[in-house]
């Protein structure tokens, strides 16, 4: 089975024909499993599949790309989910689940599961807060992944070089210029990365990754190892928009005022009690 059975054609802008962009699904969707009105994708990266064919039912439901992954074996591939909130994100994830169940579908440790949460409602001094936020929960993040994803290249710790250059200002346009001179040279060196698209691997593959929200006005959390099943897909998902959109809510005293254990603090902010179990679960499997 070669890869390109797999990959859909890419259009002039290099993004794969049938990929929804800012989708919402508003019509019909209720807020039982997943109360959170942010919305969220994932990024589901396989080492491969016996019969790919039956991945297509789903990806074409929910009008998703497939694309190639540089960091995966030659027969892996990554399905860009559909942008969604609410218990549409949750119908989305376990039908992915059992569309690559069928396919015989399989992950190894090169495999991670990024996720994206909307952040088009984010200004400069918000991220601030986003990055402050993230900073006191990196390492409860990292302790509920498994040992070898912590030392991934593909997901390297950040918190305290984000916060560095952000925490001696408090003037959103003076926090903006130490925003994009901590990601990038300076001022010009991000114009005209933002011009070529360009990107630079080791600023794109922080476990958290802003260079993201710069160019798709998205957070991406990269840290998650790879898996094929609901459960994690739907916990991860839920999990990171609800701190993208805490962080957003939240005033920057409230936030450093927060609790400094980090792992305790991932738990108070866990948005309800199947993720609170999953994430003490994986705290224990992953010491």
């Amino acid at each position: 089975i070669q890869m390109e059975n797999i990959v859909l054609p890419l259009n002039k802008t290099g993004i794969a024909e049938g990929t929804p962009g800012n989708t919402v699904f508003s019509e019909r969707n209720e807020f039982k499993v997943n109360k959170l009105k942010r919305l969220v994708s994932v990024e589901i990266e396989v080492a491969g599949c016996k019969l790919p064919a039956h991945v297509y039912p789903a990806t074409h439901k929910w009008q998703c790309s497939i694309v190639e992954d540089q960091s995966l074996p030659r027969m892996g591939f990554e399905i860009n989910s559909a942008p969604a909130n609410g218990d549409k994100l949750v119908e989305q994830m376990v039908d992915f689940d059992e569309a690559l169940l069928k396919a015989g579908a399989y992950i190894s440790e090169k495999c991670g599961l990024h996720t994206h949460a909307d952040a088009r409602d984010f200004n400069a001094y918000d991220v601030r807060r986003m990055i402050k936020l993230y900073a006191k929960l990196e390492a409860g993040l990292f302790s509920i992944v498994p040992p070898d994803r912590r030392k991934t290249k593909y997901a390297t710790p950040c918190g305290e070089a984000l916060i560095s250059k952000i925490t001696s200002v408090a003037h959103p346009k003076t926090s903006k210029r130490r925003l994009i001179e901590t990601l990038y040279t300076d001022v010009d060196d991000f114009k005209k990365m933002k011009e070529t698209k360009a990107i630079d691997p080791l600023k794109r593959r922080r476990a958290l990754n802003i260079h993201s929200w710069a160019f798709r006005k998205t957070f991406e959390l990269r840290l998650p190892n790879g898996s094929i099943e609901a459960e994690d897909m739907i916990n991860w998902a839920i999990l990171w928009g609800t701190i993208v959109d805490t962080s957003y809510k939240l005033g920057e005293r409230m936030i450093d005022s927060m609790d400094n254990d980090s792992y305790r603090l991932l738990l108070e902010l866990s948005p309800n009690q199947a993720i609170t179990k999953w994430i003490q679960r994986r705290k224990g499997e992953y010491r």
